[in-house]
């Protein structure tokens, strides 16, 4: 069995979003083509709403955090507002905060909003391990996306070959965020490689090096 085709199985039990999509009454009055477009948006939605809601990596705020649309001419894009987890912006803390000043010192507070002086040093320790850490889960909430953009972008039959599958991750609430000043991850890979790689004419490794990632 490939690679490709186990990873596939975990999935099978999201499966189930087509029977839903099927019926939705909002496409009552669409087009043929306009209601095979927004299945197939649909259902692509539904595997990347599973990724994130299984991750050990990402953080979502919702169980369909993902959003798609089509551009003629461009392709599909799919946005969705993702954390890390274990980020401290807007989340919970514990008994301590921390800030950066302009000198880029750590400064240790208490439940009581009092520095802790004596933890001065000790701090930048911890920042660069926790800093360390995220950068971990986002390496590995990149591989994540990779994974289901190889799995399921070819569910999107309706895209033209010169056409764009793009996931904009918009990127929130974590310390690394804010020490690399990015929010957003733009992943994209065109249609026709997609396909390739679906019919088996484009290896796995070709295929990743195909697609282009930014962070802004």
């Amino acid at each position: 069995m490939s690679t490709r085709s186990r990873r596939a199985l975990r999935w099978i039990g999201t499966l189930g979003v087509l029977v839903m999509v099927a019926g939705l009454a909002s496409e009552a009055s669409a087009s043929s083509k306009t209601r095979k477009i927004r299945k197939q948006i649909r259902v692509f939605e539904a595997m990347v709403d599973q990724m994130l809601v299984d991750s050990p990596n990402w953080l979502v705020q919702s169980s369909e955090e993902a959003r798609g649309s089509y551009i003629e001419g461009q392709g599909v894009i799919v946005t969705f507002d993702v954390s890390l987890v274990g980020g401290g912006h807007g989340g919970k803390h514990h008994w301590w905060d921390w800030a950066w000043d302009h000198d880029e010192r750590v400064i240790i507070l208490d439940s009581s909003g009092e520095e802790v002086t004596d933890a001065k040093d000790d701090s930048k320790k911890w920042r660069d391990r926790h800093l360390k850490k995220q950068e971990r889960l986002y390496g590995r909430g990149k591989v994540e996306i990779t994974d289901t953009i190889l799995d399921f972008g070819d569910v999107l039959a309706f895209a033209k070959d010169d056409e764009w599958l793009e996931i904009e991750a918009r990127l929130r609430r974590a310390e690394l965020f804010d020490e690399k000043s990015i929010d957003r991850l733009t992943m994209k890979v065109k249609m026709a490689d997609l396909r390739a790689y679906a019919d088996e004419k484009l290896s796995e490794e070709a295929l990743i090096k195909k697609i282009q990632v930014e962070e802004s």
